[in-house]
Order: structure tokens, then C-alpha cells, then sequence
């Protein structure tokens, strides 16, 4: 999401607000997307194909995953799977607050329509401010 920020871009580096996904992926390609850089996740993408689309509503889908979308600052890479054992196990003293904190997440739970509706919404979303769909 473009920042609101007067800087523009750092030494060296394009700005991002000027670059479009069309102009620099080719099917194929791979590359690593971090996601939140204090929990430091990473993503290996791949551009299995690259259409023109139809409209506007036939832009990004998703059409495979596995496992639900990890909450928002669990700890990261590190202390995920150590979130994953305080859900799972009810002995440990920090099992009630990490369930009450986690609020009904299942980890081996994916929706496919669930994450189109997403991506919809985010699509709709820079739709509508003009943010990279030409």
C-alpha cells in the first residue's frame, strides 16, 4: 500500500509507486516476498502464468494454499511454532492467554474462497484510489 511519505525513495532503489507488477514479472519467475519485517516472513512466489485480464474483476486469485494465515505478530518464523504448542497444549500457563489472544485461529485451516474474497477486497480497494491497475 503506498505510503504517505514526502521522502520518496531511498538512494539506489526505485520508487515503488512507479512500478507496476506487469513491467517486471515474467512467467516463471520466482522471488522472495518479506512480509512484516519485525516478524520477518518469507514468501517464494511463483508466476505460474501471466494473462491480460478480461476486467477489472477477473485481476489476482489465488488457486491453491495450505494452512490458515498466521495471526498478526505471533512472534514469527522463531516463535511461531511455539505459539503453535501453547494453542495446542492446555498444561502450559500460558495456554488460556494464547487462546484467548489467538481468538478462535486454526492453524490447519484454509479457505480458498476466503482468500479470493480477500484479495477482492484488496483489489477493489486500490481499484478505487487508482494504486497500480492501469
Amino acid at each position: 500500500m503506498p505510503e504517505d511519505d514526502k521522502l520518496g525513495p531511498e538512494d539506489g532503489y526505485a520508487d515503488e509507486r512507479k512500478q507496476t507488477l506487469r513491467a517486471i514479472l515474467s512467467k516463471g519467475m520466482q522471488f522472495l516476498y518479506v512480509y512484516d519485517f519485525g516478524d520477518d516472513w518469507r514468501h517464494v512466489v511463483t508466476v505460474e502464468d501471466i494473462m491480460a485480464p478480461k476486467s477489472v474483476r477477473s485481476l489476482p486469485r489465488c488457486i491453491a494454499g495450505e494452512r490458515a494465515c498466521r495471526p498478526e505478530d505471533c512472534g514469527g518464523v522463531y516463535r511461531y511454532p511455539e505459539f503453535l504448542n501453547a494453542l495446542a497444549d492446555p498444561d502450559p500457563p500460558e495456554h488460556r492467554e494464547m487462546v484467548d489472544w489467538a481468538g478462535g485461529f486454526e492453524p490447519e485451516v484454509f479457505s480458498l474462497s476466503q482468500a479470493n474474497a480477500l484479495i477482492g477486497a484488496i483489489c477493489a480497494l486500490y481499484g478505487e484510489r487508482g494504486w497500480g491497475f492501469d
